[in-house]
């Protein structure tokens, strides 16, 4: 990371060249665990990689983002936990003054690792013209993988990607169900009816 930072302009400028000439190759990761309420494995790019993952990221959120959901709460710029908990208790209030309510929460069990590359490759896609970006996203999935699934827990790119594939759940809640009050920050969903 040092050496990075010690010659950044040299670093950038061949990170550009690599990227523009599809050349760029994802390293390795550092790997940490971290323990809240569970035992989580976070995996963490270099420096080099994690530039790579902002670029992707920034057009990501220009690409997708207005597209998603509009109480999807991770990983978007005005949205996040705060916001989360806000409309969730915005709902308890109304439903509880109707005397009724029913609250259900789901959480994909292990989502980073289960994530299909070739479902979320497809899901990309269908929005992502420029051959550049994709075989950029393409080598920063297929960067982690165990038989073709998971993204790393941990990096800037996977809050993204894993927005974009559960936006297909978000979709198939509100629509097709028709369930009037349900939020999803990642894997986490909550479902309220009376």
């Amino acid at each position: 990371m040092r050496m990075f930072w010690l010659n950044l302009e040299y670093e950038l400028t061949q990170l550009y060249h690599d990227l523009h000439n599809g050349a760029f190759i994802h390293g390795s990761y550092a790997h940490f665990m971290v323990h809240d309420t569970k035992r989580r494995d976070i995996y963490v790019a270099s420096v080099r990689d994690r530039v790579a993952h902002q670029l992707a990221a920034d057009y990501l959120e220009l690409k997708f983002g207005p597209t998603f959901y509009s109480h999807s709460y991770a990983a978007q710029k005005g949205k996040g936990v705060t916001a989360a908990r806000a409309y969730a208790f915005s709902i308890m209030k109304s439903l509880a003054r109707r005397h009724a309510g029913w609250i259900g929460k789901m959480d994909v069990k292990k989502y980073f690792a289960h994530v299909n590359h070739s479902i979320l490759l497809g899901l990309l896609a269908r929005k992502i013209r420029d051959e550049r970006i994709f075989a950029l996203c393409r080598r920063i999935i297929q960067s982690f993988e165990t038989e073709g699934c998971g993204i790393p827990l941990g990096n800037l790119t996977s809050q993204w990607f894993a927005n974009i594939y559960l936006h297909e759940l978000d979709f198939f809640v509100t629509h097709s169900l028709r369930i009037r009050y349900y939020l999803r920050y990642n894997d986490d969903s909550i479902v309220f009816g009376n």
